[in-house]
């Protein structure tokens, strides 16, 4: 996506700062409430004051807008609803990383997502989230909310290169490879 229709789309909604995104539902395993808290922690360390966190997807649960409010971050956590794919990448496109602190998913399509347009990824270290993203992401321990705040503020700095090893892991998911694998685990079920 071009930088004025992405620059254009983000003004729209008034996201004219720094920013952390998620994107998902509300489902317990994605462990949104693991994730304010990280934020949280994020932003006690020196200089993070000025950041955001966007949280994409759905409208956020009761219990966690309590969460929000018990550490006062109203302020610093938006929540949008109803994003059309081109709002979706141009959040991917312009937000300092995606932060996905599953714990478990049946894919993980936003960490693809956010390769796809040049965001880097700091989620679980568990799987399938290590199996998707290899080396290309950095990983935490999502039960550890003050060390994973301090990975997340420590390899910000290493952004480019992140990047860089996103788009080289997007390769093993082009269509031409997969509809490959695919046939090639029919042919040798013996059916």
């Amino acid at each position: 996506m071009r930088q004025e229709k992405r620059k254009k789309i983000l003004n729209k909604k008034k996201i004219n700062f720094k920013f952390f995104l998620h994107v998902g539902g509300n489902i317990w395993y994605k462990n949104k409430e693991a994730l304010v808290y990280i934020f949280f922690e994020f932003l006690k360390l020196k200089k993070n004051k000025n950041y955001k966190l966007i949280l994409a997807g759905e409208k956020i649960s009761e219990e966690l807008k309590l969460l929000i409010e018990k550490l006062k971050l109203k302020n610093s956590i938006i929540n949008l609803v109803n994003l059309n794919n081109e709002t979706i990448c141009a959040l991917y496109s312009d937000a300092e990383a995606l932060i996905f602190p599953s714990i478990t998913e049946g894919f993980g399509w936003p960490i693809i997502e956010a390769q796809a347009c040049g965001c880097p990824v700091f989620t679980s270290k568990f799987k399938p989230m290590t199996e998707i993203g290899k080396d290309s992401v950095y990983y935490f321990n999502p039960n550890k909310k003050i060390e994973s705040a301090k990975i997340i503020n420590s390899k910000l700095k290493f952004k480019n290169t992140i990047i860089k090893k996103g788009f080289k892991n997007l390769e093993r998911f082009k269509l031409s490879i997969i509809s490959k694998q695919y046939l090639d685990f029919y042919k040798n079920l013996n059916v």
